[in-house]
């Protein structure tokens, strides 16, 4: 990732964790109530629930291999937001975490909440990107990337320097939109959607599993497991998008937020358009768990 790509990914994660605490302090939560930016889904235990951010967790945990790991082990959080999941995971399962985010906003919080609840010692959060090299002692047992790897220009060098980082034998999971066009005819009809999701939410590539799959056995990573989530998303049908996209860009800000909100409203259109691709059945929502061989 260019120096260019991260200063524009560290605005918009900055504009929009400002925003999501913001509206957190007025009781609207959006996920910042639990710590987390990722899918809310709906339990497949109790589908008249609403959907809520701690499912993707549990269907997480249940993933990585912690009877293999033990007690004391060191885990990576790739792209970790607030840090909401690796604190949970470092008071449930134990080990020593470290987060890696572009944006201090996101890395102020979530040292702040890694003190205030007693885990300083086992999670720790940087601003760096994760495809700045690792240094020869952080080497780890287990890793996993919420919605952060679609940001990287080039997944397999990517995936190549967090591989280098993993010890033999550990545990990578990534969980993330995958693309799934029918064919050229639906990919040519779909290509403004993808456009507009690609350029709202910073995604250079969209690549499909099979791609995936390419990149990670490249980078000396075998794919174990693979969950399709995609049943437990909720995409919202197109009159309520048609709706939420008049809204949005109806939305005015003072001026001293008026950066902030662009750049969030940008991220907000290019949602809209990850849904409309749901709908279309053109995206999948997918847990790919590798192990380093």
């Amino acid at each position: 990732m260019s120096l260019a790509e991260s200063a524009a990914l560290r605005r918009y994660y900055d504009a929009l964790s400002r925003r999501l605490l913001w509206r957190r302090l007025i009781g609207a939560g959006e996920g910042a109530e639990k710590l987390t930016m990722h899918r809310r889904l709906v339990d497949p235990a109790n589908p008249s629930a609403a959907p809520c951010p701690l499912v993707l967790e549990r269907i997480l945990d249940q993933a990585l291999p912690w009877r293999r790991l033990g007690d004391a082990f060191d885990g990576l959080d790739i792209g970790c937001g607030y840090g909401g999941v690796s604190l949970r995971l470092a008071a449930a399962r134990g080990g020593r975490w470290l987060g890696l985010t572009l944006s201090p906003v996101q890395a102020a919080h979530a040292t702040r909440t890694a003190r205030r609840r007693g885990l300083a010692n086992r999670a720790r959060y940087l601003v760096r990107s994760y495809d700045a090299p690792f240094a020869p002692q952080e080497r780890f047992d287990a890793a996993f990337a919420i919605e952060s790897l679609i940001h990287s220009p080039d997944k397999a060098a990517t995936l190549a320097n967090i591989a280098a980082a993993l010890k033999p034998g550990a545990t990578l999971a990534i969980i993330d939109d995958v693309a799934q066009f029918g064919d050229a005819a639906q990919e040519a009809a779909l290509q403004g959607a993808r456009a507009q999701f690609q350029a709202g939410w910073m995604a250079p590539t969209t690549p499909d599993e099979a791609a995936w799959a390419a990149a990670l056995a490249r980078a000396g990573l075998v794919v174990e497991q693979v969950q399709d989530l995609t049943a437990l998303s909720r995409p919202r049908p197109e009159p309520e998008l048609a709706r939420a996209a008049t809204a949005i860009r109806a939305r005015r800000a003072p001026f001293w937020r008026r950066r902030d909100q662009e750049v969030v409203k940008q991220g907000e259109i290019g949602g809209l358009a990850l849904e409309r691709l749901y709908n279309a059945g053109a995206m999948r929502y997918l847990l790919m768990v590798a192990r380093k061989s």
